[in-house]
């Protein structure tokens, strides 16, 4: 057994060479030369003694290279196998580039924060970029499709049914998976007309799967993109695609900001419609309500529901008697009032 693995050993020598040459080969293009040189002489040696003078003992030790004898004294300093020695290069490498990647990403985001004080310090330099008149179609347009993508903390939008063109795919605009998993909080207010289109329901189930927050509202104004509180698109037309301010005035934007939160909390989450409830209404009565209170009309409630118009009208009934109600107005002030919206 013995000579056979003596024999083994010798191939596998004659096999890798010198071995002072193997290990410039395999460390030479990773540490520095004097430690690469060190290290193959300490391996050539079978090991030395230690010599606190000589640094380069120390960086040997450090690196993984080599280590001191545990149970002699003086320590003899010894080099450990090659592939250990490559194993503990490689380590410390990648650990050195992980707190590189980290040290590159704070000058980015370094960066960004001086960009945005840079920004700031201009605009209040210069009013006239506070805000922009926009008149070109393609300008706008363009802007509506990529504001989304500067998003860092928060997009919200409002989307009107009024177009130049008919309902698409552009029409509204969603989040990508990669900008959902950096985090950015995605929210949009749809007007209760879209649920009375097929296709603007579909739009709305598109932004919701994409993970979107979605509430809808009858009657909204205006066509409305808020980025953080960097910038906003707002229409001064019903389709928005004549007309529009770019807005980058903090005043502005606190402003704009405060009328979305305003109008988010009376809208209606539409994930809410098919839950269950224990208000005394059933699930389908619920449903009526929460679509009733968003201004649609019978016809178009039996629709989004799939039940027929005669069903539609009953549940309305029972739902006005519930609420002690005469109006469908008054139906949903008293749904708010009570909570049942939410």
């Amino acid at each position: 057994m013995a000579t056979a693995l003596r024999a083994s050993a010798f191939r596998l020598d004659d096999l890798m060479g010198d071995p002072a040459e193997l290990v410039h080969d395999l460390l030479s293009d990773l540490l520095p030369d004097p430690v690469t040189q060190e290290y193959a002489a300490l391996l050539a040696s079978g090991g030395r003694l230690r010599q606190r003078e000589r640094p380069v003992d120390e960086e040997l030790v450090s690196r993984g290279l080599a280590y001191l004898t545990p149970h002699e004294r003086p320590a003899r300093l010894m080099a450990v196998e090659p592939l250990v020695a490559l194993a503990s290069t490689l380590s410390l490498m990648q650990q050195e580039l992980a707190t590189r990647h980290e040290r590159l990403l704070e000058g980015y985001a370094a960066m960004v924060d001086f960009q945005r004080r840079f920004e700031q310090q201009r605009q209040e330099n210069s009013p006239s970029t506070l805000v922009r008149l926009l008149t070109d179609q393609d300008e706008i347009a363009a802007l509506s499709k990529t504001l989304i993508h500067e998003a860092n903390h928060g997009y919200d939008a409002i989307f009107t049914m009024h177009a130049d063109v008919p309902l698409g795919e552009e029409s509204v605009v969603t989040p990508t998976p990669h900008m959902v998993e950096r985090g950015v909080r995605y929210r949009g207010l749809y007007s209760a007309e879209y649920l009375a289109h097929l296709s603007g329901e579909q739009l709305i189930r598109k932004g919701m799967a994409a993970g979107m927050q979605v509430r809808v509202m009858a009657d909204l104004p205006l066509k409305l993109h808020l980025v953080d509180q960097h910038v906003a698109l707002i229409a001064l037309t019903l389709t928005g695609t004549n007309g529009a301010l770019l807005v980058r005035s903090t005043v502005l934007l606190t402003a704009f900001r405060q009328y979305f939160e305003m109008l988010w909390a009376r809208a209606t989450p539409l994930a809410k419609i098919g839950h269950a409830t224990t208000t005394g209404l059933s699930r389908r009565e619920r449903d009526v309500l929460i679509l009733l209170a968003n201004g649609l009309k019978d016809e178009t409630i039996a629709r989004r529901l799939n039940v027929s118009l005669r069903t539609v009208r009953r549940s309305v009934t029972t739902i006005m008697d519930r609420l002690q109600v005469t109006t469908r107005f008054a139906a949903g002030v008293a749904a708010q009032r009570q909570g049942l919206l939410d």
